[in-house]
């Protein structure tokens, strides 16, 4: 399912909601099996909206030893022009540890490319 639809049916109305609404009722729903659209990985976790998009967060990517967004990232290394890149990234929390560990560009994940099994 993707995560659009995940959230409609999870967290409705949730377009017009707060960032921390929405967390808090990520938070309550707990851990879930996400898969990616981009890759063949599953991580059991909690997700987490940031207030960022991909146009607008930056890192530095070392493969091509300059700064990027999240955009051009996954355009440079995936081949993968989102269609969405306004809308808010989203990480995830596993189970297994803090949640201040898992901040890092290897974390942010545009909506469009998260599947919800």
């Amino acid at each position: 399912m993707e995560l659009a639809n995940f959230l409609d049916t999870k967290c409705p109305g949730w377009q017009r909601r707060s960032l921390t609404t929405i967390n808090d009722r990520l938070s309550n729903i707990g851990s879930i099996t996400i898969t990616f659209a981009h890759r063949q990985r599953e991580i059991v976790g909690t997700l987490v909206m940031e207030s960022f998009n991909s146009n607008n967060a930056f890192f530095w990517y070392r493969d091509i030893n300059r700064w990027c967004t999240v955009n051009q990232y996954y355009f440079i290394q995936y081949g993968i022009d989102l269609t969405l890149p306004e809308t808010n990234l989203f990480r995830i929390l596993p189970s297994f540890c803090l949640e201040e560990d898992e901040i890092s560009p290897s974390n942010l994940f545009p909506m469009e490319l998260l599947l919800i099994d």
